[in-house]
């Protein structure tokens, strides 16, 4: 029995799996069954991050280390077996078969603490701040990033999709990390470089870290030095894995949530609370710095000192957590913790701030929405509507999930001589104007359906006979072949092939949530893979079958309903 399954019998379905680690409740300490992750799990491991085994463990090859971020406790298997399961010295060589085999007597357990009922007041900690060399090599990295971010027109146009304009680049010190070899997506670099010590990892020392490329997100403290920053990857670096982390941290920086404080006196303040650094920006610059935001980074962070002292004298507090499980599993504690000056907001569509905006969202409208009424925006501040992809040639654009489920364009690296120029925002802007206006629900000019429907390719009449024969049978009887865009025919063609997959434009009920999706627990088959990246390709390639699905007037949208536009009625 290895050092997971004996934890896993104990804890079930609450233990769940974090990166290369499994966590849960420790059952020294406590911990609230399927809330807490302070008990980390390693069974595969000899040696991890110090915790090594002992010399029983050392000799019979036997894995797994353990370790509780609560009460510092840790060990190896047999430790576990000792003190978590309460066995004695000859239970744990029967059960691990050390002399001879394993006993079929089931071993008697220590059971795990159960933690007072009573409800302990919240007590912040204020997160150390990194060495000054560090800081030093982190300040040179985002001047390095915030030069370059300009000239990488995919990810310019990615952050121009989630609302955030090259004035907020500046003022937030975004910036883009490149690679230093074509071979590598991103850089190594020596540990002592950035003031780290050597690490060891599986009983290897390593005096490297790694560095990836992508958008660089710093976090900058009141004296202006950088003390954390986080690196947004390509998608194209992620080799097709969704497991794998869309953003990585910078070794060695301040683990304190991301502060972006409001204006106004602390009584009258009100603060968004959101996960991603990139939301609270957003919601911060739309808002003239009038609004507070606080980006926790995940919905398990709790806020440092200095969060938690602006939080408590806000007049509100609206949290707008990623609308899925875990977002509202977070909640309870804000009530508790702060009371009636919670409100939960989440956006209308999409699963964030930045999703809302790239679906059209009035993210102003939404954040007015939520304030009390002694608070009003400035009218000088605006954000600009949502706005297309560069589609450049010789960019390459990657398609596919974006932030929270939309499907945007995520950034790329574009290099060489044949890699477009940059494009400043209102270029952008622009473009996009003459093109066909704004993204539907987005405001600006007027939509010009004739000049976008020009660009795309037509109407379904465009199609070839054996698609058209194909298609005209699904057609409502008041939609002919000519009055409905190629791409949405595309679409269809694509779409038919994906039994089950469906475009929420509203929430039904309070267990969907929007966004294109399986229903329930079904999986996408290995060969109907490309055909879902293609759906989601020509989704983000097309404004006219964004507009088709925006204006449907379904809450949900399939294959079969596609081409009910305007739902099924007589004439």
């Amino acid at each position: 029995m290895t050092l997971l399954d004996l934890y896993r019998s104990r804890y079930g379905q609450a233990v769940r799996r974090q990166g290369g680690a499994w966590n849960g409740p420790c059952p020294l300490c406590g911990g609230e069954p399927g809330k807490s992750d302070r008990f980390m799990v390693w069974p595969d491991r000899r040696e991890s991050n110090g915790f090594s085994r002992g010399h029983m463990c050392i000799e019979k090859d036997i894995p797994g280390v353990w370790h509780c971020r609560r009460c510092g406790k840790s060990g190896d298997t047999i430790a576990y077996m000792l003190e978590c399961e309460g066995m004695s010295w000859r239970e744990v060589r029967h059960e691990l078969g050390l002399d001879g085999p394993p006993t079929a007597r089931r071993p008697r357990r220590r059971p795990a603490p159960v933690e007072p009922v009573a409800a302990q007041s919240f007590q912040p900690v204020s997160r150390d701040l990194p060495s000054g060399k560090w800081q030093e090599y982190a300040g040179k990295l985002a001047a390095e990033g915030m030069a370059a971010l300009p000239e990488q027109p995919q990810a310019t146009a990615w952050l121009l999709r989630r609302g955030l304009p090259a004035a907020a680049w500046t003022r937030y010190g975004l910036g883009w990390i490149a690679e230093d070899d074509p071979r590598h997506a991103g850089r190594f670099r020596r540990r002592s470089a950035l003031g780290l010590a050597p690490k060891v990892v599986d009983g290897r020392e390593k005096t490297t870290l790694f560095i990836p490329r992508g958008i660089s997100i710093p976090t900058v403290d009141a004296s202006g030095h950088v003390v954390a920053m986080r690196i947004r990857r390509p998608r194209q670096d992620m080799n097709g894995d969704r497991r794998q982390p869309k953003y990585l941290a910078l070794e060695g920086g301040s683990r304190a949530p991301f502060l972006l404080p409001s204006s106004l006196s602390p009584e009258l303040a009100v603060y968004f609370v959101v996960e991603a650094e990139l939301d609270a920006m957003l919601i911060h610059h739309a808002t003239g710095g009038v609004i507070g935001a606080l980006a926790l980074r995940s919905n398990r962070t709790k806020p440092d000192a200095a969060a938690h002292a602006a939080l408590r004298r806000a007049q509100r507090i609206c949290l707008a957590l990623d609308y899925d499980d875990a977002g509202a599993e977070a909640l309870p504690w804000w009530y508790q913790t702060y009371g009636d000056a919670c409100r939960r907001w989440p956006v209308p569509e999409g699963k964030d701030p930045g999703d809302a905006v790239a679906l059209g969202v009035d993210i102003r409208g939404w954040i007015a929405a939520g304030l009390p009424p002694s608070v009003a925006l400035p009218e000088s501040a605006a954000v600009p509507a949502a706005v297309p992809a560069d589609r450049s040639p010789g960019g390459v654009v990657e398609v596919g999930r974006g932030e929270n489920g939309e499907n945007a364009p995520l950034p790329s690296p574009a290099s060489g001589d044949d890699a477009p120029a940059a494009r400043s925002e209102s270029t952008v802007q622009a473009d996009t104007r003459a093109a066909g206006g704004t993204e539907a629900g987005g405001g600006g000019a007027a939509p010009d359906y004739a000049a976008c429907w020009a660009r795309e390719g037509g109407a379904l009449d465009q199609l070839s006979a054996g698609e058209l024969a194909l298609i005209t049978p699904a057609l409502p009887h008041y939609l002919s072949p000519a009055d409905v865009p190629l791409a949405v025919g595309r679409a269809w063609l694509l779409w038919r092939e994906l039994s089950g997959l469906r475009y929420v434009r509203r929430c039904p009920d309070e267990y969907t949530r929007p966004g294109w999706g399986f229903p329930g627990h079904v999986r996408l088959p290995v060969y109907a893979q490309p055909l879902y990246d293609e759906l989601l390709a020509l989704y983000d390639d097309s404004f006219m079958l964004r507009t088709w699905l925006h204006d449907h007037r379904a809450a949900l949208v399939t294959a079969r309903n596609l081409f009910n536009l305007w739902g099924d009625y007589d004439d």
